[in-house]
C-alpha cells in the first residue's frame, strides 16, 4: 500500500514537471503565429493533469495537421518542422502511439497518383519524427487515403480548399489501444 502510494506521488510530480516544460515550450514557442501549435500543447497540458484520465481515451486527435503540400510533392514545409519539433518532445516520454494519415486535394487519379502521395508524405513526416526527433519507430503507424477523406470539399476547386486537403493528421494513441 505505501509503495502504491509512493508510486502515485512520484507520478503526479513527474506529470507536473511535464506540465510546466509544457508551459515553457509554449511561451518559447512562436504561438502568436501558428495556432495549431497553440492548440496543440493546450490539448496537451489539458491531459497532462491527469494520466490516468488521458490512457482512458483510446484515441485523441489533434486539431491540427501538417497542412499545405505543394502539388504532388511530399516534402515539409519549414512550419511542419517546428510544429514536430515542438510536439514530438512533449509526447515522446508518454506511453502513445503517433497515427500519421496522409491525404492530397482531388486532382489527380486516386490509383496512380492520389494514394501513393499520401502514403508518401505520412512517411515523409514519420521518417523525420524517428530519425531527426528520436521518437521510436515502433509507436508509429503510417497510412494514405488519399482524396476520399477531405477537411473540406475541393468543388468548386479553390487554392484555399486544395491547399488544406494537402494534409498529414495526426492522432495521438493509447498503446493499449
Amino acid at each position: 500500500m505505501n509503495s502504491e502510494i509512493i508510486n502515485l506521488r512520484s507520478e503526479v510530480q513527474a506529470l507536473r514537471n511535464r506540465a510546466v516544460q509544457a508551459e515553457q515550450v509554449a511561451k518559447s514557442a512562436k504561438t502568436s503565429t501558428d495556432p495549431a501549435i497553440t492548440e496543440v500543447l493546450r490539448v496537451l497540458q489539458e491531459n497532462a493533469f491527469s494520466h490516468s484520465d488521458l490512457f482512458k481515451v483510446a484515441s485523441l486527435k489533434l486539431n491540427m495537421n501538417l497542412q499545405g503540400f505543394r502539388t504532388n510533392e511530399n516534402i515539409m514545409l519549414d512550419e511542419h518542422y517546428e510544429l514536430l519539433n515542438h510536439l514530438i518532445p512533449l509526447l515522446k516520454p508518454l506511453k502513445v502511439n503517433i497515427n500519421l494519415i496522409g491525404h492530397t486535394d482531388s486532382r489527380g487519379s486516386y490509383k496512380n497518383v492520389n494514394l501513393l502521395l499520401s502514403h508518401s508524405r505520412a512517411l515523409v513526416a514519420s521518417q523525420y519524427i524517428t530519425e531527426k526527433l528520436g521518437f521510436p519507430s515502433e509507436r508509429i503507424h503510417v497510412t494514405g487515403r488519399a482524396n476520399i477523406e477531405p477537411t473540406v470539399e475541393n468543388v468548386p476547386q479553390s487554392f484555399e480548399m486544395l491547399f488544406k486537403n494537402r494534409r498529414v493528421e495526426i492522432t495521438i494513441l493509447n498503446q493499449g489501444a
